[in-house]
């Protein structure tokens, strides 16, 4: 009985994980469709580094993810590597130092992992094991970007 009651908590927590990605995911697709409709009209150049950077993960997202049969209880996994990314991103573009461009060519290992995943094996161990090896690649690379902005900015 106490298997089956933490069995249900785990899965509502899951559920209740996978809602606020979605929900998230949802918000930044729709502001990434109003952003590239202000790119068709006055050009990209417009944009600030943030919203630059948040169309660029988008598209990832359109490309990489959304093109996918995936099952629902495959999403999450999916959407926390986009949603590290975009947070990394906007959260190293507070140092002057990095730019849109910067930050991609950094993460560029890593969102060529995520073009490369094998999708004919989504539940296997092996899919399992590379959504786990693209999430260190987000971590190690935030850390180093992250080093590098702290010793810029005490050097200015």
């Amino acid at each position: 009985n106490i298997s089956t009651s933490f069995s249900y908590n785990s899965r509502i927590h899951n559920c209740e994980k996978l809602l606020k990605a979605i929900s998230r995911t949802t918000s930044i697709l729709q502001h990434g469709q109003d952003l590239q409709e202000i790119v068709e009209l006055v050009g990209v150049d417009s944009l600030e580094d943030k919203d630059s950077f948040l169309l660029y993960v988008v598209r990832l997202v359109k490309e990489n993810f959304m093109q996918q049969p995936l099952q629902p209880s495959e999403w999450l996994p999916l959407l926390n590597l986009f949603l590290n990314i975009l947070d990394c991103g906007e959260d190293l573009l507070r140092f002057p130092s990095f730019t849109v461009h910067t930050i991609i060519n950094n993460f560029r290992e890593t969102i060529s992992m995520i073009e490369d995943l094998k999708w004919a094996d989504v539940n296997g161990s092996a899919w399992q094991e590379q959504i786990s090896c693209i999430q260190n690649s987000i971590t190690k690379t935030n850390a180093r970007l992250q080093e590098i902005g702290a010793e810029y900015n005490q050097i200015q």
